[in-house]
């Protein structure tokens, strides 16, 4: 757990000097020490956002509200990724579960209005067209709408571990959160299932 709060903030710092590849190496080694670590999975999806990698970037979000349901940033994260990477559906439904547990999150309806025009403007009604202009930083974002529970598979790129070795990627367990809607992502290198169940840690 100590590496894995090492990591990150080693990654912070770097992502602050926009140095984005090294910074992502490190939030990488961050949730693969701890799985479980909130701003291991926020910080990785905020330098994937910073990349342009918006899908990914949201699967980190998402990440984040399979611990943690009730945090409104993360949401509103996923709800601007998805929003970026053309995702308007997806896009609704964190925006919604944002402002669900969130009621009033700065910009949230503002983007939400603009992504449902979006997606009734897009040809196959789940994207395709160029995005509006949306209210709102896009770092730390809102979400999708959810019921019962959600579980997510995620598996880190292969990292190197602190003494510079190659370490093979491996499957991250994960906790599952309350998700109002069957969602499935899949991004590279990742594979996003929301189901009905629910799991305990």
């Amino acid at each position: 757990m100590e590496a894995g709060i090492l990591y990150a903030s080693q990654a912070r710092d770097l992502y602050g000097k926009g140095q984005y590849n090294e910074s992502l190496e490190r939030y990488n080694q961050s949730v693969r020490a701890d799985p479980h670590l909130l701003q291991g999975w926020m910080g990785r999806g905020d330098v994937l956002y910073a990349m342009g990698r918006y899908n990914e970037s949201a699967g980190s979000y998402i990440q984040v509200t399979a611990i943690r349901p009730s945090d409104a940033d993360a949401w509103r994260g996923a709800g601007n990724a998805y929003r970026e990477a053309g995702e308007y559906q997806a896009s609704v439904h964190a925006y919604t579960r944002a402002l669900t547990v969130y009621p009033g999150k700065a910009g949230v309806q503002e983007n939400l209005t603009a992504a449902r025009a979006a997606l009734e403007a897009a040809p196959n009604k789940t994207g395709n067209v160029t995005p509006p202009v949306l209210s709102g930083s896009p770092d730390r974002s809102t979400v999708l709408p959810v019921t019962n529970a959600t579980m997510v598979s995620t598996t880190i790129p292969s990292v190197t571990d602190a003494n510079g070795n190659p370490a093979p990627a491996s499957p991250v367990p994960t906790r599952t959160a309350p998700i109002p809607a069957t969602l499935v992502a899949l991004t590279t290198g990742f594979a996003f299932i929301v189901t009905q169940t629910r799991r305990k840690r």
